[in-house]
């Protein structure tokens, strides 16, 4: 059934007369013909196919809208004033290769999406469904003919623009960029979907962060990019984001910081946990790696429901930080959404000092056991980045 819609979603393009751009996307109005039938019309392929486009999938947080306009004008704007990390993909069907010429097909392109930009677990072949539908739409809103250009781009090293950056350019440059996910201002009663970027602060080490994660995020064993860093959020490619913009982005940042200290969370007692202490896994340690900011410390699993870290570094500079756990520490690097947060609401951002060989005690929450914890993580909430992590032995 699937197949035949498709194949009359082709040939209805030949016959269509007009389109209309609304929002990130657009719909198809084909020739029409008298019916006197008042049985309701089913969505077509199409219609079905910008849904998907829209929407997110497989529980993703993330749309292929999020990153990737259908058309843009020559100031690389979409019909709402915005621009997407991605490069637009209304004739990405007509493209002789996608991911900077890694891959020759679209649905394959489409996989390292779902897979690495959108965190699901699905992955689509030339006849499923839902591939079937996207293709679809994506064909009946393209009024090109024959090849689309070739696509290739510029991935940045992460070194913070020597350009000097001006906060009245980066407002300007954030609210068409960012601001597609941070909301207008980064201010967060504007943010659509949630990803808090308040805590950015003024120091060195928070622009070269800034940096990083806007010209590197990114699974870090991506099989199609190299030396990306880890997280979800898209990367700002040279031809998409220029230095003197990304300058004026992390000075716009920095102007807008939150400076509250937050309080400061209760220390449960190193002793007296009404906890068992059953586990065989009792005296198992994990060293924790230092990725970002300093970290280091070793975890120390005291009972049933106790972690202890010991001698524990960590500059305070994060944005939202808390203490995750995963089955392993592969799990951290690919960003695949399987480990969760230990310390929820508890975040150990500290501006006024960092922690120096400091003591911290993790009473796990209700609901979660040893059993399902191999590895910790100090997480960066917001930004999807394991600052320092290690398995226990």
């Amino acid at each position: 059934m699937l197949r035949t819609l498709w194949t009359q979603a082709l040939i209805t393009t030949v016959v269509i007369t007009s389109f209309t751009l609304s929002g990130c996307s657009a719909s198809s109005t084909p020739s029409t013909t008298s019916s006197s039938s008042s049985q309701p019309v089913e969505p077509s392929l199409s219609d079905t196919g910008r849904t998907i486009y829209e929407k997110p999938l497989g529980g993703s947080r993330f749309a292929c809208a999020d990153c990737h306009a259908l058309d843009e004008n020559a100031d690389q704007l979409d019909d709402k004033g915005f621009r997407r990390a991605g490069h637009p993909i209304g004739d990405a069907l007509r493209r002789p290769h996608f991911k900077n010429t890694q891959l020759t097909a679209f649905v394959d392109a489409a996989n390292s999406c779902l897979d690495e930009w959108m965190g699901t677990t699905i992955t689509w072949n030339n006849n499923t469904e839902e591939y079937l539908a996207l293709a679809a739409y994506l064909t009946a809103n393209d009024t090109g003919t024959g090849d689309a250009p070739a696509l290739s781009f510029t991935l940045k090293p992460t070194d913070v623009p020597s350009e000097q950056g001006s906060v009245a350019a980066g407002a300007a440059a954030f609210n068409k960029t960012c601001a597609v996910c941070h909301g207008k201002d980064g201010v967060w009663d504007n943010n659509p979907l949630g990803i808090d970027i308040r805590y950015i602060t003024d120091s060195a080490a928070d622009a070269a962060a800034v940096a990083r994660k806007v010209r590197r995020s990114g699974s870090s064993d991506s099989p199609v990019y190299q030396d990306l860093v880890g997280g979800i959020m898209p990367f700002w490619s040279a031809e998409r984001l220029t230095d003197q913009e990304l300058a004026d982005i992390t000075a716009f940042l920095a102007s807008t910081r939150i400076d509250a200290e937050p309080t400061t969370p209760t220390t449960p007692p190193t002793t007296g946990s009404t906890c068992d202490a059953t586990s065989a896994r009792i005296g198992q340690t994990a060293e924790l790696r230092t990725l970002q900011h300093g970290v280091s410390g070793t975890a120390t699993i005291v009972d049933d429901c106790t972690i202890k870290i010991s001698n524990f570094n960590y500059d305070g500079q994060g944005v939202d930080v808390e203490f995750y756990a995963s089955a392993n520490i592969a799990e951290f690097a690919n960003n695949n959404g399987s480990y969760y947060s230990i310390t929820p609401n508890r975040n150990f951002l500290r501006q006024s000092q960092p922690y120096v060989n400091e003591e911290v005690i993790i009473t796990l929450p209700a609901g979660r056991t040893l059993d399902t914890i191999g590895a910790i993580s100090l997480w960066c909430v917001d930004f999807d980045i394991d600052f320092g992590s290690g398995s226990f032995q």
